[in-house]
């Protein structure tokens, strides 16, 4: 089960953090790429291993959608609060 949880949680991280990694390097400003929201890395990291550990044994498709509001939901809230000190 930790290993489970482990690798959502990488996994979701890895995944936000090339999204980030994207959109900070493909826009006009080359001042902010290093300016990665660590509140989303964070939530994203919480939502994947909750996501994997509710969905633990699910099929494919039933894993997608059970996991999808946990793991949305806890990075929406980790980027509200990484944006907060801006």
């Amino acid at each position: 089960m930790r290993a489970t949880v482990l690798r959502g949680a990488i996994l979701n991280t890895g995944a936000n953090f090339a999204g980030q990694t994207a959109g900070l390097r493909t826009d006009d400003d080359p001042n902010n790429n290093l300016d990665y929201n660590i509140g989303a890395l964070v939530g994203s990291a919480i939502g994947g291993g909750w996501a994997a550990g509710i969905t633990r044994g699910f099929g494919p498709i039933t894993s997608a959608r059970a996991g999808w509001t946990p793991s949305v939901g806890s990075t929406a809230i980790g980027t509200a609060i990484g944006k907060k000190g801006d």
